[in-house]
């Protein structure tokens, strides 16, 4: 709900093309800042304390006893009212202000409670304003995520590792939204996830109240033999018109997700759980027709090839054991999912797309084997696409969970491959804790198998430790294996190595140090790499400090971020790009951020972008960049950037702008408009030019809570297409989906071809209906 930052940088800026710089070197300067981080303090799981011990900030910090949660008799009656008996009985819980002035009280009273039964963890706020009229609730839009909304919220680490979190929240509207914070909040967020759960809110002359009932079959826990379950919970509230932050246990703003961070949870402990058996089935039906054109040979013009669509499948989840969840799939459908952002892509590698699929999401967390930049061991949209396209998933499996001190990942499925092949995907992950919560050794195994014989292998190993306090340091070693290569293991040519090292968080000295190797020949078919063949170093170092009490700022930081690529063989420079970084972030949530770089390629072979080609050759050069992003509070808010400088052999104007309105609860609008105007001056054929253009629309119509509309339209120079995406959605209840989907694509450019282009290069409408039926025992 919040950005994540992370702090990156590189080797000095005065790195120049084709310098050999010895290894021995490099691996010395990388074990000098490994043992300075290692010492740093004593090796321990624990947080550093807030200057007020007197604050609840849970057994993190050291400074306050678990939370033992009231037990409650009899069910407690969602309305979104806490004046019944049973949450009057119970104490409320101290909340104070985490930001922007940590540690004060609440500029407006807060009362958090606390209690379950048998079945479900119930969490309540009695939220007073003194100013009711500034509420905020702008949207009825579910699973958004937007800080221009008021919000009561709870962060819930069921397995008390420190790592991985749940967030169920809700808004004065009555809207929820849920997602996953996996890694300590410290990576990507996991927002397409969604659980079986209820909240109920109401409005009142003084403020408003919330309740929220979570079934703990949506919970992951551990209950020990006499049933006693100790879990990390983080409630708190968010003022959006004053962008304050209030939370039990109390959580110093060193991070910019905070409020999501496992690590920062404060214990609470339930008794008497025994875990409940599920068995969800969720059964779905779509219809629909498909129209796409073509060009039979030899023919005038284009002619239209229409087709029906009609498909049944079934999703089962299955809770195995306690711990364990077994999701089945058959004839897997993604019809609802919306189409992704478009992007133009500068450079001469792949661009990373996110995960959207709700079969993949839930503890997507546990499959995350990360590699550097945005490369990984697995990356799920292998599944399912072939060149870009959708593949049918005939089935498969997928069971994650805990079993003892194992994290535990399993997922297998047969899809279609190209042409009228089939192909099965698997994964297996493993990871055990080690010395502390925060500290795990871990592997993953992953095989693509064709039915012609041809097969992909990759395995890898990840060590994760904190060393103490925010310092962390990760290892990860891989193997890739193929038909295509059977030359057996070979570490060097066919594998990575990674090592890193931070210090986490937004005060005072932050570092994220890295040193990777990929070898030439290492393939794994189920993973993300953009590039192969290479020695990388970065990421970044930096010192931030947050103003006075009295200030209108409440952090600066200054940082040098970079990351450079060397040719393994013969160890010359091929990328970098180095240089300083300064933020500004104000109390009322706005962000200023100044950056410059120098830049260095070495361009093997030509490569072309957009419309424009770059030779091959060296290349140097100095960029900048300005942003500004105004407080998510506000109901028309956005970021603005400029950037520009040299550009390969040519020169480059940036310029971005990402606006939203909250204009009611019943429509949002936002969008996005970039820019480049890239000149090449020097050319031996005259002056090169191009504009390159990318623009999106976004428009979101709440008719009410259960019935949504979404239109959603995307244009590209470089494709020259304006695509359309329109979803109506209508969520009766959770579980049951009704979708309308429209996909088009309109060309731009029909008569730069002959015969000229049809106006639209395909369409689709979709209905599908979901509908999931709960058994337990």
């Amino acid at each position: 709900m919040s950005i994540v930052s992370r702090f990156r940088c590189g080797p000095s800026a005065d790195s120049a093309p084709a310098r050999r710089i010895p290894a021995g070197a490099a691996a010395a300067a990388l074990l000098v800042a490994i043992i300075a981080g290692a010492t740093a303090g004593p090796l321990a799981a624990q947080a550093d304390t807030p200057a007020d011990s007197s604050l609840q900030v849970g057994t993190r910090s050291g400074a306050s006893a678990p939370l033992v949660a009231t037990r409650l008799s009899s069910p407690i009656r969602l309305d979104g009212r806490v004046d019944e008996a049973a949450w009057m009985a119970i104490e409320p819980i101290r909340a104070v202000m985490s930001s922007p002035t940590f540690g004060v009280e609440p500029s407006e009273r807060t009362e958090f409670r606390i209690a379950y039964d048998e079945s479900y963890l119930y969490i309540s706020g009695v939220l007073h304003d003194r100013e009711p009229d500034g509420i905020r609730a702008t949207t009825l839009r579910r699973d958004d995520t937007s800080l221009s909304n008021d919000w009561f919220a709870v962060t819930i680490d069921g397995y008390r590792d420190r790592e991985n979190a749940l967030v169920f929240g809700v808004t004065p509207a009555g809207v929820r939204t849920d997602l996953e914070a996996p890694n300590d909040a410290e990576g990507s967020l996991n927002f397409a996830w969604n659980a079986f759960w209820d909240a109920e809110v109401t409005r009142t002359e003084t403020g408003w109240s919330a309740e929220i009932r979570i079934p703990f079959t949506s919970l992951p826990y551990q209950p020990d033999e006499a049933g006693r379950v100790v879990m990390g919970i983080t409630i708190w509230r968010n003022i959006a018109r004053k962008n304050e932050l209030i939370s039990w246990p109390a959580i110093e703003p060193l991070w910019s997700s905070s409020m999501l961070k496992a690590s920062q949870t404060g214990d609470v402990v339930l008794q008497g759980l025994s875990r409940r058996r599920v068995v969800y089935t969720t059964p779905y039906l779509l219809a629909g027709a498909s129209r796409t054109p073509i060009l039979p040979a030899g023919a005038p013009r284009w002619t239209d090839a229409s087709d029906g669509v009609g498909e049944a499948g079934l999703d089962v989840k299955v809770g195995i054991t306690a711990n364990l969840t077994l999701d089945l799939t058959v004839n897997t459908d993604f019809a609802q999912v919306e189409a992704d952002d478009q992007a133009v892509n500068l450079t001469r590698f792949s661009l990373f797309f996110p995960e959207r699929r709700l079969f993949f999401q839930e503890r997507a967390g546990i499959f995350a084997f990360e590699t550097g930049d945005s490369d990984r061991l697995f990356y799920s949209r292998r599944i399912g696409l072939v060149n870009g396209q959708p593949a049918r998933i005939y089935g498969g499996a997928r069971i994650v969970g805990r079993v003892g001190e194992w994290d535990v990942g399993l997922l297998n499925m047969q899809t279609a491959a190209a042409g009228d092949a089939t192909q099965n995907v698997g994964t297996l992950r493993l990871r055990r804790r080690l010395h502390n919560a925060s500290s795990y050794a871990g592997g993953m195994l992953t095989t693509l198998v064709g039915e012609d014989g041809r097969h992909n292998v990759a395995a890898g190993v990840d060590l994760a430790l904190n060393l103490s306090g925010q310092n962390f340091l990760s290892v990860n070693l891989a193997q890739t294996w193929s038909d295509q290569d059977p030359s057996g293991v070979e570490l060097a040519d066919r594998g990575l190595g990674r090592v890193r090292l931070e210090r986490r968080g937004l005060d005072g000295f932050g570092m994220d140090l890295a040193a990777s190797r990929v070898g030439g020949r290492y393939d794994p078919a189920l993973g993300f790499l953009q590039r192969r063949d290479f020695t990388r170093f970065g990421d970044a170092v930096g010192w931030g400090w947050r103003a006075g009490k009295d200030s209108p700022v409440l952090r600066h930081r200054l940082a040098l971020r970079g990351r450079s690529y060397f040719q393994n063989e013969g160890f010359t420079l091929e990328s970098l790009e180095a240089g300083p970084e300064w933020s500004l972030e104000m109390k009322s949530g706005r962000w200023w951020v100044a950056s410059t770089s120098l830049r260095e390629e070495r361009v093997a072979q030509p490569f072309a972008f957009a419309g424009a080609s770059v030779p091959a050759g060296d290349y140097r050069w100095v960029e900048g960049r300005l942003a500004h992003t105004q407080p998510g509070g506000a109901l028309l808010r956005g970021t603005l950037a400029v950037e520009g400088g040299r550009f390969y052999d040519g020169y480059r104007l940036g310029f971005s702008a990402g606006p939203t309105w909250s204009a009611s609860r019943h429509l949002e609008l936002n969008g996005l408009y970039q820019a480049s105007r890239i000149t090449f001056a020097e050319r031996p054929s005259g002056e090169e030019q191009v504009l390159i253009q990318v623009a999106r629309i976004r428009a979101r119509v709440m008719l009410s809570g259960a019935l949504s509309t979404a239109f959603f339209v995307q244009y590209t120079s470089a494709a020259d297409l304006v695509t359309l995406n329109a979803r109506l959605r209508y969520n009766r209840r959770e579980g049951q989906d009704f979708y309308l989907v429209f996909n088009d694509g309109l060309n731009t450019e029909r008569a730069a071809f002959e015969p000229g282009l049809p106006l639209s290069a395909g369409r689709t409408l979709l209905l599908k209906y979901s509908h999931a039926v709960l058994f337990g025992w």
